[in-house]
């Protein structure tokens, strides 16, 4: 058989055709573009490339939409017929690509896991299973697999960065800020085009409340932004971020025009991206204008087959805000039926906070409080980051502020006095950070 860069088997292919998955593996972890037709080019050459179909199997599921899994099941029934060939790593990924497609993701998470124990230098597995984890708020268990493998990785080993992109990742939203900064420096030193890495240092600036130190972060390498693929729209999230912090509104609105949501789109980070820095803007009485509706058509095409959770209470935003009345019943009603029994609890969680933010545009704030009071500690089921949650957060404290429940805001508010929010000149929150 023939190895990869890191001396893992491959079926069916040759050394050139090695090489071509090596760099596109590459790609994926830099967030290129034309991975897609890169893959569809090297299935041409070699059709029996039994990793090459697993990796679009994979990327395929990656969307984020229930509906796209069948595209997946797909190339499952392609990979059945080449089990013959494939090696046993290979039988594995096929394994959890099949259960993923099926619905079954966290029973995929197992099978990954198995492949690092194994095989620790598999980076498909290490990003599969730290990705998904992530989106399914398991960061403990994220950082659990990062640092079990960081074992056998040294960097004499290709794509050395690679691995310490979500190691440090992990350390992030663990809390460990001073370790997660310092490896995902160290992976932008090796490679200055990991993008995953850039948007880790940004995270740990985010929760030290460095925002403007951040903006010179991102702002350093944001002329190479455009060269990467839709994950590009979260590194100008972030940079709008720091500066919603600092107060510089009109900044925050020109990055959105012109970066964050610069067109219609139905890419799960986009609509989250974008929904919720209007949001965001609104809750300080800045006036978006008409930028609500181009979010909304997108919305509704995806609201109730989100397959990340996170996702839905984002979707909502734009329907609720925009006063798309049945279309946020119809997504609601949508999650009343069960995607997949392992996912019961993450689907509960998501109706409820998009029932609770439909409330909340339809001015029933008592029902904000009533659904979001006891979900604070539960919503991290499904998936984002602390950066990400906050938006919950304000939903919450908005309702507070409406109802005069001050000391529901108190409580809630403790969370704004730390130092992810030591810059904080937004009006609204800097009002309510104020003694109660």
């Amino acid at each position: 058989m023939i190895n990869d860069e890191r001396g893992l088997e491959l079926s069916g292919t040759s050394k050139q055709g090695a090489q071509t998955l090596d760099n596109i593996i590459s790609h994926i972890y830099n967030y290129q573009l034309g991975i897609p037709e890169a893959l569809e080019a090297l299935l041409i050459e070699h059709p029996q490339f039994t990793m090459a179909h697993i990796v679009q199997g994979y990327c395929v599921a990656s969307e984020g939409r229930f509906s796209s899994l069948e595209a997946a099941k797909s190339i499952v029934t392609k990979l059945n017929e080449l089990i013959e060939i494939a090696a046993p790593r290979e039988l594995l990924h096929i394994k959890a690509l099949d259960l993923w497609s099926q619905g079954n993701l966290k029973d995929s998470f197992d099978i990954w896991e198995s492949i690092l124990r194994n095989w620790p230098l598999d980076l498909l597995a290490y990003r599969q299973l730290t990705g998904n984890l992530f989106w399914l708020g398991e960061r403990r268990r994220m950082l659990d697999v990062a640092a079990k493998t960081s074992i056998v990785w040294h960097q004499g080993i290709p794509g050395y960065g690679y691995f310490l992109g979500p190691f440090a990742f992990a350390l992030e939203e663990m809390g460990e800020y001073v370790l997660a900064e310092k490896y995902a420096r160290q992976a932008v030193d090796i490679n200055s085009a990991d993008l995953w890495s850039k948007h880790v240092v940004a995270h740990v600036m985010e929760m030290q409340g460095r925002s403007k130190e951040g903006i010179g972060w991102l702002e350093s390498s944001a002329a190479t932004f455009e060269q990467h693929n839709a994950f590009k729209g979260h590194l100008w999230w972030h940079l709008a971020l720091f500066n919603f912090e600092l107060g510089n509104f009109d900044k925050v609105l020109q990055l959105y025009d012109d970066f964050i949501y610069p067109k219609p789109s139905t890419f799960y980070l986009d609509i989250q991206n974008a929904a919720s820095m209007l949001t965001r803007l609104e809750f300080q009485g800045i006036n978006v204008g008409n930028r609500w509706h181009k979010i909304v058509e997108s919305a509704m095409e995806v609201a109730g087959d989100a397959s990340i959770f996170f996702t839905e209470p984002h979707n909502t935003m734009a329907l609720a805000r925009t006063g798309q009345i049945e279309q946020v019943e119809n997504q609601i009603e949508s999650l009343h039926h069960l995607k997949h029994s392992s996912l019961q609890q993450e689907q509960y969680i998501a109706r409820e906070l998009a029932t609770a933010i439909n409330y909340f545009h339809q001015r029933q704030y008592e029902q904000v409080i009533t659904r979001m009071q006891h979900l604070r500690y539960q919503q991290h089921i499904l998936g984002g980051s602390h950066a990400q949650h906050d938006i919950l957060q304000q939903y919450l404290i908005m309702a507070g502020i409406e109802t005069n429940r001050f000391s529901l805001v108190k409580d809630v508010n403790a969370n704004l006095k730390s130092p992810l929010f030591a810059n904080l000149k937004c009006p609204v929150f800097s009002t309510i950070m104020m003694p109660l």
